[in-house]
């Protein structure tokens, strides 16, 4: 492990899916270490390996290895041929911690494929204080292969109980993406706006919805308070609104003009309602919310289809206030006639009365017949001339 240059000739055991590898090394017991070859330099170290160095993860990722080994490379390439004539398939070396004490230990290391590169693959057991070895080699080495071939197999195990987690959870990411698909075409793509907003107004989250309709990139609005987008004639009935929401939990509901991003402002409605299941709400030691979800619906077209007939019921009310007056008008003038036609007909009436009275005090006799020829008028004088009565003569 202290050599910064690998020479071994045995081709690297290739792990098909590092996720899976990464796993198993992250949750195995033993100590274990990535190595670049070429620069001896650690790639990755697990909690294990973190624990015993006692160094911080970031740090001991990137160290030199020969700044954990207190044997130099070539103290190290003499334990490498020792190791190779007592038939050991490890190394014994002496390494130094972050608390500068020294530790022995015994280093197994193989080559491996790790994000499509080789690198040496190091698992370590901490020997510090274990009694001496036998003096019999054959007794030692066959030890040694029995520990080393448990520590594989409970490695290989590990591997096997991973990768079938791993089989788990490529199903469950598979599910997650259809689950992603179906919530940004329900999210994301819906008819109407969504936004989530906190106690001071500011915009939390929008779907692509909202970013359309106010003309604005999603980022752009983060974190910008929302009345900032209503026209300022409606932001004091808005800042009253949601207050109330937030401090009473009723339904926020008002009619207001959006500002676009162009400049032009648009009908909306929104309808808000404070979030039990949002994560800001529940993470928080309060009882007051700290964030709604606002709907916001586009009402332009029925805003215009409103002024239109607002505006058809005004020219209506305008034409029945003219038609109105004119039929006063015409009424007026048709009293008028009436009244001249009375007054004319009370003047005949009384033509007709003198012109009546006048035959019957005549000393002439005196009849009217009318355009048929009728008697219409027999004075007494006719009644003493002819000895007719007048009631005999206008029977005629």
């Amino acid at each position: 492990m202290g050599s910064n240059k690998t020479t071994s000739p045995e081709p690297p055991f290739s792990f098909g899916y590092d996720l899976s590898f990464d796993l198993m090394i992250d949750s195995h017991p033993s100590i274990m270490l990535l190595i670049d070859p070429e620069t001896g330099r650690i790639l990755k170290a697990n909690p294990a390996a973190v624990k015993f160095y006692g160094y911080p993860k970031l740090k001991l990722r990137g160290m030199p290895v020969s700044e954990i080994n207190c044997l130099t490379d070539e103290q190290v390439a003499i334990e490498r041929q020792k190791a190779k004539q007592e038939g050991r398939i490890y190394l014994v070396l002496e390494q130094r911690l972050a608390n500068r004490h020294v530790r022995t230990v015994e280093e197994l290391s193989s080559k491996v494929v790790w994000q499509g590169k080789p690198v040496l693959f190091l698992i370590l057991h901490d020997i510090t204080g274990s009694a001496q070895p036998s003096s019999n080699p054959e007794l030692v080495l066959q030890e040694e292969v029995r520990r080393h071939e448990i520590a594989f197999e409970d490695f290989r195990i590990h591997k096997i109980e991973l990768e079938m987690q791993n089989d788990e959870l490529r199903r469950i990411g598979f599910e997650l993406e259809i689950a992603r698909a179906r919530y940004f075409e329900l999210y994301d793509l819906a008819p109407v706006g969504y936004c989530t907003i906190n106690a001071e107004d500011l915009v939390l989250e929008t779907n692509l919805t909202v970013s359309t309709l106010l003309g604005q990139t999603r980022l752009a609005m983060q974190k910008k308070p929302f009345h900032r987008f209503i026209h300022p004639d409606q932001q004091p009935a808005y800042t009253q609104a949601h207050r109330q929401l937030f401090e009473t939990g009723e339904t926020l509901s008002l009619d207001v003009q959006l500002l676009k991003k162009s400049g032009v402002h648009f009908w909306a409605h929104l309808e808000a309602t404070i979030r039990p299941d949002s994560p800001e709400n529940s993470e928080k030691d309060t009882d007051r919310p700290i964030a709604a979800w606002i709907v916001i619906s586009d009402i332009s077209v029925r805003k215009r289809a409103e002024d239109a007939l607002k505006q058809a019921n005004r020219e209506l009310e305008q034409r029945v206030l003219e038609r109105t007056k004119e039929l006063n008008q015409v009424n007026q003038d048709l009293q008028s006639k009436i009244r001249d036609y009375q007054r004319v007909e009370q003047a005949l009436s009384e033509s007709e009365d003198i012109y009546r009275g006048f035959i019957e005090q005549s000393m002439l006799g005196k009849i009217l017949i009318d355009e048929q020829g009728k008697y219409i008028k027999w004075n007494h004088v006719m009644e003493e001339l002819t000895g007719i009565s007048s009631a005999e003569a206008l029977g005629a």
